[in-house]
């Protein structure tokens, strides 16, 4: 189970907030790949047993045809009804 640590950095945003450390070659390449809307960024974590979330890569991979339906679909006449950030997908090891 996930839990954010209220009493961390980021508190209980930690989820969505943390920090990934990586080389600045790598941190431009991820920054491009950030900008391209038709993708979902897959952050892979390292979880202690005391609940600590380390983030550990990033990967990106490109939307399906289901969710740019889904993206698109929170456009009306070209104005954005809810711009909240897409949910975290939970993959266990």
């Amino acid at each position: 189970k996930l839990i954010a640590q209220a009493g961390s950095v980021y508190g209980s945003r930690s989820l969505r907030q943390g920090r990934l450390y990586v080389g600045q070659e790598r941190a431009k390449a991820i920054e491009e790949e950030l900008r391209n809307r038709d993708q979902r960024g897959i952050v892979t974590i390292r979880q202690r047993e005391d609940g600590v979330l380390t983030a550990l890569d990033i990967r990106f991979r490109a939307l399906s045809e289901e969710e740019l339906a889904e993206r698109d679909a929170i456009f009306e006449d070209g104005e954005v009804i809810d711009n909240a950030p897409p949910p975290p997908i939970l993959i266990e090891r």
